[in-house]
């Protein structure tokens, strides 16, 4: 190979890297989000609980595209490893064979986490819902 196509190669490879990194953090960051405190009319009140399911639905759907992101960007890294570097070297080529623990276990964890925001929430937004009646009709 061309000395040139092979600096190509090799800076392409370390853009993917790096790609993959900021996919990687942006994930870990979106499984940290959390809604602290809204000024809403009572009317909301007990809607209002469902937001932190709703942001944990389209977080998991965020972290599964940027998950399809990663897998297409390591195909084509493996490609990369293969034609550069030495046969069975390289974190593409080490990786493939092992079982994708860390996405099983992201599954499992986003699916804890839909499922308990979803009961609180109805659990808190029937609570909300009978306190707000209450306080209603004591004012009439």
């Amino acid at each position: 190979m061309k000395e040139l196509q092979r600096e190509f190669h090799l800076e392409e490879f370390r853009q993917l890297k790096a790609e993959i990194t900021g996919i990687l953090s942006r994930i870990d960051t979106l499984a940290r989000y959390s809604i602290v405190g809204l000024k809403l009319p009572k009317e909301l009140y007990a809607p209002a609980w469902y937001l932190p399911a709703a942001l944990a639905i389209l977080s998991g759907l965020a972290a599964a595209v940027s998950i399809a992101r990663v897998l297409q960007i390591g195909s084509y890294l493996r490609l990369v490893e293969s034609a550069l570097g030495a046969r069975g070297l390289g974190w593409e080529a080490a990786l493939k064979v092992k079982w994708p623990i860390v996405t099983f276990l992201g599954v499992l964890f986003w699916l804890a986490v839909v499922g308990s925001t979803l009961y609180a929430a109805y659990s808190a937004s029937t609570f909300v819902n009978g306190i707000t009646l209450t306080c209603s009709a004591e004012k009439k």
